[in-house]
């Protein structure tokens, strides 16, 4: 009797959370899914976009350091983060694909970080008993064209007159009506995320032919906004 007590009140509190907020959050989740996508989601890169310095401290990280350090930011009140000098860069340049719900008005985010509403979308409670209500799951997959826009909209990043190889890359998934899913597995660690060998004109966009996975085309600046 006790334990369905404490399933009903924990069944409250997910559902009080998502009205609040009008959405499911990455820690709701994972309560469910902590031994598929739990057990590597700390070392995603999505959940790495902004991350703190060190468990418990005031000082965050932007950027992944594989071209240039990572930057310091801290944080600027709610759903706010600012660079060390001041000013609302951050919210007007780096939020919108460093954080998760992001309101256009204000410029505040929900949650940190590239939470699972910002692929999946809000999620209906009674997913459990029917997958289809879930976008991406394996009863609801999208078209490329949708799934590349999704993963378009934080990874095209905008360099011209020469695209850099994520551009390239995108654009060429776009043309060709591949989805980025066919490739990435979005999930899984990051030593893991490709499924294929690289064997097509695609992977040859980022990586170097003949050589180690490892290996990326040299790429110094990546975004026009950030230079990531």
């Amino acid at each position: 009797m006790a334990g369905s007590a404490r399933t009903i009140s924990f069944a409250l509190l997910i559902a009080a959370v998502a009205l609040a907020q009008d959405f499911v959050s990455g820690d709701e989740c994972l309560f469910c899914h902590r031994f598929t996508t739990g057990t590597a989601w700390q070392a995603n890169p999505h959940n790495r976009t902004v991350r703190p310095k060190s468990e418990g401290s005031d000082e965050w990280l932007i950027g992944r350091g594989r071209n240039t350090a990572p930057k310091a930011i801290r944080k600027a009140g709610f759903g706010k983060f600012s660079f060390p000098q001041g000013g609302d860069a951050f919210s007007e340049r780096c939020s919108r694909c460093h954080n998760t719900a992001v309101d256009p008005k204000t410029l505040t985010f929900a949650l940190p970080a590239i939470d699972c509403y910002a692929c999946h979308g809000s999620v209906d409670l009674k997913h459990s008993g029917d997958t289809s209500l879930v976008l991406f799951s394996k009863k609801r997959r999208p078209e490329a064209a949708e799934t590349n826009r999704i993963c378009g909209a934080c990874h095209l990043r905008g360099s011209e007159p020469d695209p850099n190889p994520v551009d390239r890359h995108v654009f060429r998934a776009v043309r060709e009506g591949q989805s980025c899913l066919a490739c990435h597995a979005v999930h899984a660690r990051s030593t893991d995320r490709h499924r294929r060998v690289l064997s097509s004109a695609s992977c040859l966009d980022c990586h170097v032919e003949g050589k180690p996975r490892k290996e990326l085309i040299p790429s110094r600046v990546l975004s026009r906004v950030c230079g990531y």
